[in-house]
């Protein structure tokens, strides 16, 4: 009996920590939160070289580039 393919697992997403610059991350390790107030929304990660939690702005843009990816995300009323 063949059996079907698994799914690939997602590529990383590629990030910028402060100290270590462009890393790499998989997307379950993203999280996204989506605040309803303009300029608040943002994305948290771990950074996998320094270990340092990092927090970064995220635009529409990126909002929705993160959201296509399968970032987790949680939305809030406000700040």
């Amino acid at each position: 009996m063949i059996e079907p393919e698994k799914p690939a697992p997602p590529a990383p997403l590629k990030v910028t920590c402060p100290d270590c610059g462009h890393v790499r991350v998989p997307p379950r390790e993203v999280r996204l939160v989506v605040v309803n107030a303009p300029g608040a929304s943002y994305y948290t990660f771990t950074c996998p070289d320094c270990g340092q939690r990092v927090r970064r702005e995220a635009t529409k843009d990126v909002a929705g580039a993160l959201l296509a990816r399968r970032v987790p995300a949680v939305r809030t009323v406000g700040r």
